[in-house]
């Protein structure tokens, strides 16, 4: 069985800080038929660990740090976790160097970007509300149209996604490819070697059993 490492996210409760992740992203995953494995950011994970996985998936959450990309925070962005940012971008870039396979959804795919030198929009300007402060997670909202891709092969050309984020990629990282753009041109999934990024939540979908395909094709590609 293949093993995903699967980053977790940071939050308080009762005083008590916490290392989160999502039971239906775990379960998407398990469904296509991996192991999934929480990754903490702790710090730097022991090399080893790095020995025990076939993929890694990154997730939603904060914006990332501007200074990651040679800027200045926006007063309209964040909030920020430093620390997460600095683990994932470490992770990617260890990723990449022994070609361990990467999927990135939501914040995980901007982090892919930026890690690759890519830059973000810090605030999206558009006629199309891609930030839905109100509302569910669970609902289509707007559409995608897919470029010839990877991502193409598991979709088609179109598809209606959830939109929850407020930034979008800027300018793509070394080794990118975009496939997929909204209709008002913002960046809604990436791809390169052995890198899929979607900017849509795919494991919301759980009523949809269309977008299972989406981690079945990353565990049937490792």
């Amino acid at each position: 069985m293949k093993i995903i490492g699967i980053v977790s996210s940071g939050t308080e409760q009762n005083h008590r800080p916490l290392f989160i992740l999502p039971e239906l992203v775990a379960k998407e995953v398990a469904r296509a038929g991996a192991l999934p494995i929480i990754l903490p950011y702790l710090e730097a994970p022991d090399e080893t660990v790095y020995d025990y996985l076939d993929g890694i998936v990154l997730l939603g959450g904060n914006d990332v740090l501007p200074f990651y990309y040679g800027e200045d925070p926006e007063p309209e962005a964040g909030p920020y976790d430093m620390k997460r940012d600095q683990y994932e971008i470490d992770l990617v870039h260890e990723a990449q160097k022994r070609k361990i396979p990467l999927l990135g959804i939501g914040r995980g795919m901007q982090v892919i970007n930026v890690a690759l030198g890519g830059s973000l929009n810090q605030s999206i300007v558009s006629k199309i509300l891609h930030h839905r402060p109100e509302g569910t997670k669970k609902d289509p909202f707007h559409r995608i149209q897919i470029l010839p891709s990877r991502l193409s092969k598991i979709f088609g050309d179109e598809l209606i996604v959830n939109s929850y984020h407020s930034q979008s990629i800027k300018s793509l990282g070394r080794g990118l490819t975009v496939s997929a753009r909204s209709i008002d041109g913002v960046v809604e999934a990436i791809e390169g070697q052995d890198i899929l990024g979607v900017q849509f939540q795919p494991e919301f979908f759980q009523h949809n059993e269309n977008f299972i395909l989406l981690f079945r094709d990353f565990v049937e590609s490792l």
